[in-house]
């Protein structure tokens, strides 16, 4: 929150309202608006839950929330953020107190508070009621030991173990060993439990891990393991990588709750042959790596339009919300900080389809009926910034495009190319779904119609869509194609 909070108030947003606004309603309904905008930003995205590892020293054992819910620890919780958290097993109660975030919640908000003041808007003193109600300005423990003489002889411990997969350049490869280490360790056992399905993989893609990516505890990072093993219920992972000059198969036993390494073992792996040569699996490696996990449904409106005569009126025959479609790649935010700033580098394509009538004055001959179908294929690269109100990214993008265009009874078709750059704000209400607003200036190099009546080049266009985070759409097709 601090970050957040700090940048905004470098702004000098004050400065920004207008002259008609000042010492009058209008002023103090817009720094109320513009304020509250800054409490969801900066208090409520800042952290009402928190991922909680709670271990006890004998395993297993039944405690008490406050709240009354019953859990057995170990285990990985979703508490609130407050300033204390209470455990109870049987007539005794435990409580784990909470620091204040002074830095990041109390001092900062003071701050915007008093400047608020100061320009006569009282609107800043919620900024540390927010902080206070969503539990934003406490600083809490995300391990906990909680000490019992109580055993509980009627069942044993048995972890439940995530099996991640080992760094493959295939990643149907990686998968399969995965389901041979499994089969190996299990032998009609039944503890510990191994797991390893779809939604671990799903999980691993909003943090945009790569199949050919060796994964280890740091970089997964402690909120991130935590919320994987909270969905999952588990309470380890299995870290695997490959020894190829064993070869073996290399397992690293991970328990969450001691946030360290407890074991180790190695599977005889035999030959690492899967059927394809290096190259083979490189070029799989690669165009995996291109593969789009995101689909985007979006209604453009170009900023101004593309006749050749100024005086011309344009008309829209079909709705706005059925011109655009598109499938593109991009960074999940689970992945990144609350303020983070990547370069970033993907392909995406996307279509439009305008149906239009041209009429100059009252004039039937006038008339003109224009279809104007496009696919376009580009590759963007440029800076991308995560913020806690949704990222901002402003992309050069080129790559070819394919139109087929008819003006009245002539059809007129043909491939050129098309360079140019856009900004967009993207803005996730679900985990994935998300909302994507775009402004896109591109031209092309030839354009395929330009009689005098109509000009095909791409005019200054903004879209607003809404989008699908789909990144199974990837193995899925990996499988498809063995």
């Amino acid at each position: 929150m601090f970050k957040c909070c700090l940048c905004l108030s470098n702004l000098h947003i004050f400065s920004f309202i207008p002259a008609g606004f000042k010492d009058s309603w209008l002023k103090s309904l817009f720094m109320t608006s513009l304020l509250s905008l800054l409490i969801s930003s900066c208090g409520t995205l800042a952290g009402r839950k928190q991922f909680v590892s709670v271990d006890t020293n004998h395993r297993p054992n039944w405690f008490q929330l406050g709240s009354g819910e019953h859990f057995q620890a170990p285990q990985v919780l979703e508490l609130t953020r407050d300033s204390s958290w209470t455990f109870k097993q049987g007539s005794r109660s435990m409580s784990v107190s909470c620091k204040p975030r002074w830095a990041g919640s109390i001092l900062p908000n003071l701050g915007l508070t008093l400047v608020s003041l100061l320009q006569g808007d009282v609107s800043g003193l919620g900024l540390l009621a927010t902080d206070w109600y969503t539990g934003a300005m406490w600083d809490c423990p995300t391990y906990l030991h909680l000490y019992t003489n109580h055993r509980d002889l009627s069942e044993a411990y048995c972890p439940n173990y995530l099996v991640l997969p080992p760094a493959h350049e295939d990643e149907l490869v990686g998968d399969q060993l995965v389901e041979y280490w499994i089969e190996k360790q299990d032998q009609g056992a039944p503890c510990p439990r191994y797991v390893f399905n779809d939604q671990i993989k799903y999980e691993l893609s909003l943090l945009n891990f790569s199949f050919d990516e060796s994964l280890n505890p740091s970089l997964l990072g402690g909120q991130h393991l935590l919320q994987i093993a909270f969905n999952q219920n588990a309470n380890g992972v299995v870290f695997l990588n490959i020894d190829p000059e064993n070869p073996l198969l290399h397992g690293r036993y991970f328990d969450i709750h001691k946030n360290r390494v407890v074991a180790e073992s190695s599977t005889p792996l035999g030959s690492l042959n899967d059927g394809k040569s290096r190259k083979e699996n490189h070029f799989l490696n690669l165009a995996l790596s291109l593969f789009p996990n995101s689909l985007l449904y979006e209604a453009p409106n170009r900023i101004w339009d593309t006749f050749s005569h100024e005086n011309l009126d344009e008309k829209y025959n079909l709705p706005r919300f059925m011109s655009g479609f598109g499938v593109t790649r991009i960074n999940h935010p689970r992945g990144f900080d609350a303020w983070d700033l990547i370069l970033d580098d993907y392909v995406s394509a996307r279509t439009h389809f305008y149906q239009l009538s041209y009429e100059q004055g009252s004039n039937p001959e006038s008339l003109h009926e224009v279809l104007d179908l496009g696919a376009m294929l580009y590759f963007s690269i440029g800076p991308t910034l995560f913020t806690p109100v949704g990222s901002f990214g402003l992309h050069f993008q080129g790559g070819p495009t394919f139109q087929w265009v008819k003006v009245d009874d002539k059809v007129s078709s043909g491939l050129t190319l098309a360079v140019g750059s856009h900004f967009f704000y993207r803005a996730f209400v679900t985990e994935d779904v998300f909302i994507n607003l775009r402004v896109t200036d591109s031209q092309l190099k030839r354009p395929i119609v330009n009689n005098g009546i109509y000009n095909s080049d791409f005019p200054l266009e903004s879209a607003l869509g809404i989008g699908w985070f789909l990144p199974q759409g990837r193995w899925l097709t990996r499988r498809l194609l063995d």
